[in-house]
């Protein structure tokens, strides 16, 4: 390249194509979505655990310790790598654990919607 134009525009196409493979690798490199729960419930969702259907275990409780979502709130994960999950979500009715799981589809660029209401299917939660 003896064409001094040609040298600085070919060396702003390496920065930015090193800058571009540099964010994805800071960002897990895939696109990403939202997962948001509506609790129109009349308990608090206490415990929400997701994984990769690809995966054999429920990974870390995803709201933390001092977290909850309180009946008719909502609460929103951002930044999901897209892709199909298990979702658990569980709450507490006068001290008896219950949950629903359902298997969910993160989309990019997009949210997904939980909603648990009165008709939401549950099930007592089985201790570990």
């Amino acid at each position: 390249m003896k064409n001094p134009v040609a040298r600085i525009l070919f060396g702003l196409v390496a920065v930015l194509v090193l800058s571009i493979g540099l964010a994805s690798c800071v960002t897990g490199g895939g696109p990403t979505g939202s997962i948001r729960l509506e609790n129109d419930t009349a308990v608090n969702l206490t415990d929400v655990y997701f994984s990769l259907t690809s995966e054999d275990t429920w990974g870390p409780e995803r709201l933390g310790t001092s977290t909850i979502v309180p009946a008719g709130s909502d609460y929103t994960f951002y930044n999901v790598p897209a892709g199909e999950y298990d979702l658990k979500v569980l709450f507490n009715v006068q001290g008896t654990w219950f949950r629903n799981v359902a298997r969910i589809m993160v989309y990019p660029e997009q949210i997904t919607v939980m909603a648990y209401d009165t008709s939401t299917p549950v099930e007592e939660e089985e201790e570990d």
